[in-house]
């Protein structure tokens, strides 16, 4: 779809009042009132679910409009986010911290990730992914802080791919560049309304404030490359995904380890048994092997010994994990190498 729309972000304000013609509403969007303005923006918001302030800030053609409101634009005016981002330059409308064009410096490690490759003239685009913390996940499994360390010290060079497809090369967009683990004690945790937020994601709060409380929260942070020209970046720029997951393996069940009694499951001295959904629920107390057994709640992963990608997904086993942006709670403890 041909665009008249095309130089500056400043011209963002015409590209929603040529959304509104093409859908005929309100006499082609135009308001010489103020009042006129407010009933306008009133409307929108019922008939698209987007609020009337940010109705009013895209109007203007401000800068801080949000990723995902730009995603619903997109469905209500029944364009495909492809031809929605040819209306405009949309890297220039949300000046980010943590997704940024790589720098030279930042290309070099691009190119150390991709083994030497010189690359060309496509730019790349760095993006902080919160892979792992130990928090406890949907399945009832945790990571230790030293299985945080142990993902961290395996992750660069590692591939961003989609939804674990480990058969498909082609499934490969990205390359993890760098790596690091961050830590933050619980009295800063407990400050902070929207760090305590990702507590509640899994439904587990009580287990894993305990959790954060005794070890304080650990966080594996990845950076990953993805070059200008991929699909799955500009599905992330939209807003219409930033999930992720990884793929490892921890070869040893004795690195399984009971929270009720601190040693592994396959120790003598543990009568507890790792929690598996839907037949072993947490908490619950069952006859097994002539003896009353009571299932521990959750398991820890004390080890990671191997780590093979990191893949967009729709639904991680880790609630948190995600791609940060910039209103991210963990973003003010990234390095600053980590952001533009």
């Amino acid at each position: 779809m041909a665009s008249p729309y095309r130089q500056h972000v400043q011209q963002v304000a015409e590209i929603v009042d040529w959304l509104i013609r093409q859908r005929k509403y309100g006499g082609g969007g135009e308001s010489n009132s103020e009042a006129g303005d407010k009933k306008t923006y009133f409307d929108l918001a019922q008939r698209t679910g987007i609020s009337r302030q940010t109705w009013s800030r895209i109007r203007k053609g401000e800068r801080d409009i949000q990723l995902g409101e730009i995603f619903h634009l997109c469905q209500w005016s029944n364009i495909s986010p492809a031809d929605f981002m040819g209306l405009f330059d949309f890297h220039s409308i949300n000046k980010s911290t943590t997704m940024h064009k790589a720098t030279d410096e930042e290309l070099g490690r691009v190119s150390a990730a991709l083994r030497g490759a010189t690359l060309q003239e496509e730019d790349w685009y760095l993006c902080p992914i919160l892979a792992a913390d130990n928090l406890i996940d949907r399945t009832d499994q945790a990571f230790s802080p030293q299985a945080i360390a142990d993902i961290v010290r395996r992750a660069t060079h590692i591939p961003f791919i989609t939804d674990h497809n480990l058969r498909t090369s082609s499934a490969t967009f990205g390359v993890v560049i760098n790596a690091t683990t961050i830590h933050i004690p619980w009295g800063t945790f407990q400050e902070s309304d929207a760090l305590m937020g990702l507590i509640d994601l899994s439904g587990r709060g009580g287990e894993i404030q305990k959790i954060v409380r005794r070890d304080g929260f650990y966080g594996a942070i990845f950076q990953a490359a993805i070059p200008s020209s991929s699909p799955e970046l500009r599905k992330i720029q939209l807003g219409m995904t930033n999930k992720v997951s990884i793929s490892w393996f921890s070869h040893d069940h004795r690195e399984l380890i009971c929270p009720e009694t601190n040693t592994p499951f396959t120790d003598e001295k543990c009568n507890y048994l790792p929690p598996q959904r839907p037949w072993l629920v947490p908490g619950e107390t069952i006859d097994a092997w002539g003896e009353r057994l009571s299932v521990a709640s959750y398991a820890q992963w004390a080890t990671v010994n191997d780590l093979v990608e990191v893949s967009l997904v729709g639904a991680p086993c880790l609630p948190a994990a995600s791609i940060l942006t910039d209103a991210h709670p963990l973003v003010p403890y990234l390095p600053k190498e980590f952001l533009a």
